[in-house]
């Protein structure tokens, strides 16, 4: 029917007025707000957008950033207090003005493209750059993140604002005390398998501490929202929908720590793989230990490796415990006194 409707008006109408329909329709409308962008405008609807675009800046591998666009909403952003390391050059710019092509550093515009001509401009520019610098848009690098965006309106997530989860993705804070964990138990270069990622809060904690990362999670919603952050991040951390009930090594490898916040009390049968003791099992396996230390306001069970594989670690690991243990047992015989006086 509604191809029929539009012969039927094509019929009715001239061919000179045909043609001015469609050459209206083709032409480029100044008056077409530059907002339009389905790329960019969710990004820069969050309240969290300076602190992703600093991020992305700061992985730029040049020092001279040149920001291009509305100066007043550029400046707001506060990017040159949050890159302290780079020289952030920022100008008023339209896109009928010129790119200074012969600029060493790189050049970010900070506008939204929404006409042939805009990206004929870009293109043009990078095609001329006499120091081949790559002439880019906010939203060519802050894209990935339209991953974590997309999704937050999808699925539910633990925390339930963007703009706070984004922080502990970029590793700007970390989910839990994972800062402590790396004190007692330095995570970089070590092998870490985690048990349940949830939202990928700690995932990307993890990675951001440079531990070499496995995840599982049994909820597929869980793995594609991890994967999604990693993404967005650029960590390539693999990840795979799968019951921890079936993380032996024979199937996933070694791992110098086995990290699992929050999960063995969803488990039915959580001793089944975190119980074993016997040192004839060829497959390093976790045992739970029995004393509780703080995390945060909450209670951590430590989590005991076998020492019975030699695998890399595990004595660093079960050390820090112990001390976890002994402290955790000296504060609250401390405590105990002090009641009693």
């Amino acid at each position: 029917m509604k191809m029929k409707s539009i012969i039927q008006a094509l019929w009715k109408r001239s061919p000179a007025e045909n043609f001015a329909i469609a050459q209206a329709r083709l032409t480029p409308r100044n008056d077409m707000p530059e907002s339009r962008n389905d790329m960019l405008d969710p990004l820069m609807a969050l309240s969290s957008f300076p602190v992703i675009a600093g991020w992305c800046l700061a992985k730029l591998p040049v020092t001279d950033i040149m920001l291009l666009g509305d100066a007043r909403t550029i400046e707001s952003w506060q990017i040159d207090k949050i890159l302290t390391d780079k020289n952030i050059c920022i100008r008023n710019w339209t896109w009928t003005d010129g790119l200074d092509t012969d600029y060493s550093g790189r050049i970010v515009i900070c506008r939204a493209p929404y006409s042939p001509e805009h990206w004929d401009t870009i293109w043009k520019a990078n095609k001329t750059a006499v120091h081949a610098v790559r002439v880019t848009t906010i939203g060519e690098l802050l894209a990935p993140f339209l991953q974590v965006v997309a999704l937050t309106k999808c699925f539910d997530y633990f925390v339930k604002s963007i703009d706070d989860i984004i922080p502990w993705y970029l590793g700007k804070s970390f989910f839990g005390p994972l800062k402590e964990l790396d004190a007692i138990f330095p995570l970089a270069g070590k092998t870490v398998i985690e048990f349940g990622c949830l939202d990928g809060y700690q995932s990307l904690g993890l990675c951001h501490l440079k531990a070499r990362l496995t995840c599982l999670d049994a909820r597929a919603e869980n793995v594609i929202k991890t994967r999604a952050a990693l993404n967005a991040v650029g960590f390539d951390a693999p990840i795979f929908v799968d019951d921890f009930h079936n993380a032996h090594a024979n199937k996933y490898g070694r791992f110098d720590l086995a990290f699992a916040h929050g999960v063995y009390y969803h488990s039915v049968a959580p001793f089944v793989s975190a119980g074993s003791s016997d040192t004839s099992d060829p497959a390093p396996r976790v045992d739970l230990g029995t004393a509780s230390s703080a995390w945060g306001r909450k209670v951590l069970r430590p989590i005991r490796l076998c020492q019975s594989t030699g695998t890399p670690g595990v004595s660093s690991v079960n050390s820090a415990i112990s001390t976890i243990e002994s402290t955790a047992e000296s504060t609250k015989r401390q405590r105990a006194n002090s009641a009693v006086k």
